[in-house]
Formats: structure tokens, sequence, C-alpha cells
């Protein structure tokens, strides 16, 4: 099952007061959910589907399945090699033939069912009464893909590693001791070839790994590339009865620092390579990262056109129908995909396992076969009693009130919801209750949601028995109890990162150098004010700001404006001209009336930490020039001088020492050399000193040399 994160899976559109609407109309919102005897189809609709009987098997996968005329499957597992047959519910075992993977079986003469397998290359072949022989042996470590041709009495196999195509003839078909001998029939130094499909004139389509190249194998064995994929296998291909060719192409995205393993040894992987121990429940190119699968049609005339991409996932088993239209098993999902002859796509089936490994169709029923916990479903006809489709849940990020649901479709259908506080649905969630009945307006439909208040919440359509409605649209009004924004900090100034500063070869955070002192005119009588705020439920926030000086009790409004003018940004700048020096702290008020009406709207205020506010210059003063050396005073009411610079005759700006070593204190004593290159007569020294918070003061005094 898997949850709504509501801020990036389907979309939640904000309304007025903080009611939001949780809306599923799209393909892929469907898609999301979980069909049960629907179908999910582009570009956004679900509708009854095909009801599946669930067989299960005692296998750890379903690796290749064949049918027979009366109406039996045979299925290749993938734990111990093992050979069952299905007949309607019922499960046998018919071999045993002790492989890692029965990967492939084909129907040959006489009621003989060929069984390929890997590791090793053994070719089996099973009778009537469920003996089997080692047939053939291949020079090859992985038989993917057996065809029978009945009227040349051969057998082919394709296999890896090496991308080997072999060929066992009718001489061989009944020997009378030993095993066969195949002989290469086409060689198409691929890493793999992992599928097989008749042409219709006595040849094969032949698909390959590593490169995704199809190739068209003539009765001779001379091979001809028909198309080089963009990806890296050609994991399944199917024919209809038009001579139409389908193709399943997977490309896979090898995660970082995954080396390729060598194909032709077993030991190091191949693709599904095996091993002593049982392999994983879905073949997997080694080192492979995740995997996206497309369907091709390839024409008789060598057009080639994709008719599907998956949004995630790959492509393991095709099924074309005599209309054009294909089924498609995929994997990880678990899920049965069927494309119409229009190439429209429909999700049929979300299976429990997570990966659908085979299809194909006995008689006129469908059946498909899965891995990650082995089980055989036979697909039926027609829909189940009471189709059903479960959305999603919708995560409203904090207990909601729930309020109409709206859907629409093209008939009759029920919509139930529950809702709980766990993201997957448990014991703890509410029973699934109707929506009350509201009304109707053409194909709209709407009533109010009776579920508890929650967090969560999850709808499901229900189709009375014979109904084909359409459902296009499902909509869910709710209300999320309000969460307070809350003023975590104020600051003052620009906020800038401090520089790193090495000391001693090691990076180290460090102040930021000293700054010249800015020239005057530049300081501004405003201070920039800032605030971070933590907003849970994302409404519109404005903000009041107000100040006091640290000793007074009642705060005044910043701007002159009682009650001050709200601001939408979480920042303003603080003109101080008109106030007295000293040392203040600041109000912020958060709100968020904008977004939810009185009494649900909700408020949070921060004070400051003290600002000094210091608009009086500092002065320099007792400025005397006597014996080369000029002496004087910085001096400041409210804020330390922070520098002191000389410039003589307007020259450039020089900085000053402190008589003490260290600029620190509201007064500052200060000695100036004065140059003893100075021409002779009159001179002019300028001396300014700028405080803490900016301010400049400058002084100035004539002599003569």
């Amino acid at each position: 099952m898997r949850t709504i994160v509501l801020a990036v899976a389907v979309a939640a559109e904000a309304a007025a007061g903080g009611v939001r609407v949780w809306r599923l109309s799209s393909f892929s919102d469907f898609d999301a959910g979980e069909p049960d005897g629907v179908r999910i189809g582009t570009p956004g609709e679900v509708r009854p589907g095909f009801a599946t009987t669930r067989v299960a098997i005692d296998a750890q996968a379903v690796w290749s399945a064949l049918a027979l005329r009366d109406g039996s499957v045979w299925l290749g597992t993938g734990d111990e090699g093992r050979v069952l047959r299905v007949q309607g519910g019922d499960v046998k075992e018919v071999a045993k033939l002790g492989a890692v993977l029965v990967t492939s079986l084909a129907a040959g003469d006489g009621g003989v069912v060929y069984a390929g397998t890997l590791p090793g290359g053994g070719i089996y072949a099973i009778t009537k009464d469920g003996r089997a022989t080692l047939y053939a042996k291949v020079e090859a470590d992985h038989v993917w893909a057996l065809h029978f041709d009945a009227a040349r009495k051969t057998l082919y196999a394709a296999t890896g590693g090496g991308g080997k195509l072999f060929a066992i003839d009718a001489t061989c078909l009944n020997p009378p001791a030993g095993v066969c001998t195949a002989r290469l029939h086409f060689d198409s130094k691929q890493k793999h070839l992992l599928s097989l499909a008749p042409d219709g004139h006595g040849g094969l389509y032949v698909g390959s790994d590593d490169e995704a190249i199809l190739y068209r194998v003539d009765a001779q064995g001379r091979g001809f590339a028909i198309h080089d994929f963009a990806g890296n296998e050609v994991r399944a291909l199917a024919s209809d009865d038009a001579g139409g060719l389908y193709a399943a192409v997977n490309e896979y995205e090898e995660p970082k620092g995954a080396a390729q393993a060598p194909a032709d040894k077993s030991a190091a992987g191949g693709v599904g390579a095996a091993s002593a121990a049982p392999l994983p429940p879905a073949p997997a190119r080694p080192g492979a990262g995740k995997g996206k699968g497309s369907i091709w049609r390839v024409d008789p005339d060598g057009g080639v056109e994709q008719i599907h991409a998956l949004a995630g996932g790959t492509v393991y088993a095709l099924l074309a129908e005599s209309d054009g239209a294909v089924w498609a098993a995929t994997a990880p999902e678990g899920r049965v995909l069927l494309l119409s002859p229009d190439h429209a796509a429909y999700t049929v089936l979300d299976l429990d396992e997570r990966q659908a490994l085979v299809l194909g169709r006995a008689g006129e029923r469908r059946f498909c076969g899965t891995a990650d916990g082995g089980a055989f479903h036979w697909i039926e006809s027609a829909p189940p009693s009471e189709p059903t489709y479960r959305a999603k849940p919708l995560d409203a990020g904090f207990t909601a009130t729930w309020g109409n649901a709206r859907w629409r479709a093209t008939g009759p259908l029920a919509i139930d919801t529950r809702a709980g506080n766990t993201a997957k649905p448990d014991a703890s969630w509410s029973d699934w209750q109707p929506v009350a009945a509201g009304g109707r307006a053409g194909d709209e439909a709407w009533g109010r949601v009776r579920s508890p208040p929650a967090r969560y919440l999850q709808a499901r359509a229900r189709w009375p028995r014979g109904s084909e409605a359409a459902l296009s649209e499902i909509a869910v009004h709710h209300q999320p109890r309000n969460q307070r924004a809350r003023v975590s900090e104020i600051s003052v100034g620009d906020e800038k990162e401090k520089p790193k500063e090495k000391s001693g070869g090691a990076e180290s955070d460090g102040a930021p150098p000293p700054k010249s002192a800015p020239a005057a005119g530049q300081r501004q009588a405003s201070v920039k004010l800032r605030w971070k705020v933590e907003n849970p439920d994302g409404d519109a926030l404005v903000f009041r700001l107000f100040f006091r000086e640290q000793s007074e009790a009642g705060w005044r409004p910043i701007g002159g404006v009682d009650p001050p003018e709200p601001l939408e940004k979480s920042e303003a700048e603080w003109d101080t001209e008109s106030i007295a020096d000293g040392t203040y702290r600041v109000k912020v008020v958060a709100s968020d009336e904008r977004a939810n009406p009185e009494p649900r709207h909700t408020e949070h205020l921060l004070v400051s930490d003290p600002i000094l506010v210091d608009n009086r210059k500092p002065e320099v003063v007792g400025l005397a020039v006597s014996a080369g050396a000029c002496a004087g005073r910085a001096v400041d009411t409210y804020s330390p001088i922070s520098a002191i610079e000389a410039a003589i005759d307007g020259g450039p700006w020089a900085p000053v020492d402190a008589r003490d070593g260290i600029l620190d204190d509201l007064v500052e004593a200060f000695r100036i050399d004065l140059p003893g290159d100075l021409a002779p007569g009159a001179h002019t020294l300028a001396v300014r000193a700028t405080d803490a918070t900016g301010n400049i003061g400058v002084a100035q005094v004539t002599f003569r040399r």
C-alpha cells in the first residue's frame, strides 16, 4: 500500500478558510491505487476489468509456462528446477530436473515437453507420464528460450553467455542413447540471447541482451539486425495474427561502482546468473540498478514504433491477441497491463506478488505466473461480481475534518471512505462507510464523508453487478486542523556566512576579516530586521512589528501606525532616525489570519535580544600637533570605537592604533606620527572615527612644517 505525500503526489488545491481539495483525475493518480477487478486506463479512468483466480504453488518463482491443448498449463519454477502442471485449481509436480531454474518450456511432437535450464545448458525431454531425461546439452551456461519448429522437426535454443542460437535436428529427436548434439545455428556475438518468436517464414526473431538488438534469423542460420533499441535487453517477444511483432525492451541504470560481470562465467553472473544457492525471484542484470521498460511494435516491413513506456519498472512477458491488443507482465510492482489496438494503456491486475514474469493463454483463459512469492493466476474474461478500486490514502499532514466527496462517473457506483492515523491502513483505522447521499448533476455526484477526523483518508469505489460505469474523478474536501506558526529567531543586519580561516593548515570557523570603515554619509539610520518562522501547514502569514526601549513597559508599533501595517515578508527595515539612541527590543507577531477565519486563526510572538540603536556620530576631540605628532581622542556615547583613520592633505585614509593598543572603548586616545618628508608650509590632517554601528565623525587640524 502506498501513501500520498500531499505536496508531491496528488494535487491538493487550497481554498479559502484552510479548506483543501484532494483530487484524483489522471492516469498516474489512479494507477497509484489498488485495482481489484477493474482496469485503469489512459487518459484517466477506472472501469470494470477482469476477475482473477489465484492458485497457490509450492515454489519460489514461476519462470516459464506452457499451455497444452488439454487446457493444462505447465510451469517451470525457480527454486529446485521443478516442472508443475496446473489443471483448473489443481497443481501437481510433473518432474524435478535438479537445475536451479527452468527458464523455458516448448511443446514437441508426441506430447513431449522440452525444458531449458540453467546453469549448465541442459535441455530435458519430459514425456506425458512425467519421465524426464537429459535430452541435449548446449555449449553455453544458460538456456533462456526454446522454440520447436514442427515443420522442420527442429528445436531451437537461445542461450547465454555468448549469445548463441543452437539447433537440434530431426535426426536426434529420439536418440537411442545419450544426449543429442546441438549445432550452432547463429552466433550474435552478444552476451545473451533472451527471447524467441517465429517470423512466419521458417525463421525466428531473436532478442539479445547487452545491446538490445532484435535479429531475424532465417532457416539457414543467417542473421539480420532488424533494430538496435536504446536499452540493454529485448526481454520478451510476441507475434499477432497479422504478422506484427511486439518486443519488450528494458533499460537498466547501472549503479555507480558496479562492474559488469563476465557473461561467459556462471559464477560471475550474466542475465539472471545462477549460483549454488537459489537465485533471486526475478532475473536481473549483474550490478544493475533500477530499470525502465517499454513496449514496441515491429511491422512486417521493418517499421518500428514504441507503443508504451512504463513510468517505472520493467517488462518481463508479452501476450499478443488476434485483434492487436497486447498484454504485458511487469516488475517490481507485480502489475499486468493491457494495451488496446489503438495503444491505450490499462492496468488490469495489481497482484500481491511484486514480480509478474510469465503470461499465456490456455484456450479462452489467460494466465499469469509470478515471483517474489510464486503463484499462478487465472485471468477470467468477465469482471468479478463487485469490482472495487482503492485509491492511495490521502495524507492531510495533520488531523483533518472531512467535507464533501465528489466524483464523476458515467453510470452507477458507490464511494466509501475510511480514516486513520497510520500511513498504512491497519486495524486502528475506522471501518469503511458509504458517503452520505448528497446530489447528482449529469455525471457528477457528491455526498458528505462520514469518516471520523484523522490524518489519513482512503476512498474506495464499488461497482454494482452489471455496471460498466467509467470513473474519471474523485475529489475530497478537507480541512486540516490549523497549526500555529512559530517565530523562532530574530536577527539584526545582513546574515552572511562566516568565512573559513586556515590555522596551522587546518580549516576553522573564524570571525570575518576586519573591514575598512564606510565612507562618510554611507551610514543610514535604519536597522535591518530578519526573522525565521516555522510554518507547519504552510498557511499564508502576516507579521506585525513593535518596539520598546529596554526600560519601558509598553510597546510601540514600528512605523508609527497603531495597529501596525501587516507585512508579508519575514524581513523589514526599521527606521530609527526619529528615536533616541539607546538599547531597544523588537517584538515580531506572526498571524495566519488571512488563511483562517476567527476563531481558528492563531498568533505567535517572539521578543528579540537587546538591539543597540546608535545614530549619534562619534566625535574626534582635542586634536593637537606638536613635535612631529598629532594627539587626540575619539569619543562616542553608546557604541565602542571600532576604527580610527587619518589622511594628510586629502590623501588616502590610513588606519591608526589606539594608545592602549586595542579599539574597544567609548573613548580611545590616539597618537599619529607625522611623515618626516612633508614639504615646508601649511598642511591639513583629517581624522575620522567610526563606532560599532557604523556612525562616522570627522575632525581636522591645520599645522605648518
